[in-house]
């Protein structure tokens, strides 16, 4: 494999990601980060994050190199090159990265640089385990392709591009992971940092919902993974769409207790931010955005449909609830 990304919590404490990039090179190839990332429209400037960047040949000399701008950086030599960095990660939301001893978290447009002349081209990623000793029952939940880990989760994934890599974020940590099932396909809800929560109710109600929705398409898509990457707080909102999975942050009380009757407002929500998330695997994801898709995350992509990529999403999420039979009617 030509390009191959490391991944490694190098110190949870303070909240660095060490990631290497291994590349061939030719003089003056550049390398890039995003400005945003898909499904979250803003600029984001994760390059402002990156620190201590060098670049070394195979044997570990240095290798010149110049920067283009703030998010853009020139090699100025040839063969196989390393790009080095570290990434601060204190951002608790899900457009970003995070790294304690509580938890890790990263969309890889946080951390990886794209080989520009190579963006079409398969990539790996190594994702290390901590050293750290807080951090020794930490496992990995990420809808990357597996190539060989270990039983906890780290080790080598592939991705069909650089578009393909930085479409799938990771969740590092002690987490609860439920499979289930929606039409013969493959679904987790992974659980991070909450209380006891009814994961089979939980479960049940997300499986509805995913059925709704994909015989609301005629079931024209058919996945072979799909994760609900949910991180709990004590008091959070929110979510991000990706083609396998979606990242999550809710509450603590958004989660129904065992054996809890009856849907309080707080839970109704958290199952309408999850139809909202899964239904972008359709409209936005697979129905893509001509703007957007036009674009390389450089640079603001400006349209004026957004009223269709959240609007219609929006209007379906708490339609979908109804149509599930998780709602009466007189609540909708």
């Amino acid at each position: 494999m030509s390009i191959v990304y490391t991944v490694s919590p190098a110190d949870p404490c303070g909240h660095w990601f060490a990631v290497t990039l291994a590349f061939d090179a030719t003089p003056g190839d550049t390398v890039s980060l995003p400005a945003w990332l898909r499904g979250s429209y803003r600029i984001r400037d994760f390059a402002k994050h990156v620190s201590d960047v060098s670049f070394v040949d195979a044997q570990g000399a240095p290798v010149p190199w110049r920067r283009v701008s703030k998010s853009q950086l020139a090699v100025e030599a040839g063969g196989r090159v390393q790009m080095r960095c570290r990434v601060y990660a204190f951002d608790p939301s899900v457009r970003k990265a995070f790294l304690g001893t509580d938890r890790g978290f990263f969309n890889p447009s946080s951390l990886c640089w794209r080989v520009d002349a190579q963006a079409d081209a398969p990539v790996e990623m190594v994702l290390e385990v901590p050293t750290d000793p807080r951090c020794v029952d930490w496992q990995v939940a990420t809808s990357l392709h597996a190539v060989e880990v270990d039983a906890r989760g780290f080790g080598r994934y592939r991705a069909d591009d650089y578009e393909d890599l930085i479409d799938q974020p990771v969740e590092l940590g002690v987490f609860e992971r439920v499979d289930f099932a929606v039409n013969g396909m493959p679904h987790a809800l992974v659980l991070a940092g909450h209380a006891p929560v009814d994961t089979a109710r939980v479960v049940h109600d997300l499986t509805r919902i995913c059925e709704v929705e994909h015989a609301l398409f005629d079931n024209a898509v058919t996945l072979d993974r799909y994760l609900f990457l949910t991180q709990v707080t004590s008091g959070g909102y929110g979510g991000l769409e990706h083609r396998f999975s979606t990242a999550l942050v809710c509450a603590r009380d958004d989660l129904p207790r065992p054996g809890e009757q009856g849907t309080r407002d707080s839970y109704r929500n958290f199952l309408g931010l999850c139809a909202h998330e899964y239904f972008h695997l359709w409209n936005v994801k697979r129905l893509v955005p001509q703007a957007f898709a036009e674009s390389d995350l450089a640079a603001e992509a400006y349209t004026r449909d957004l009223w269709h990529y959240e609007g219609v999403t929006s209007y379906y999420d708490d339609l979908t609830l109804l149509r599930a039979g998780l709602v009466p009617a007189a609540d909708y």
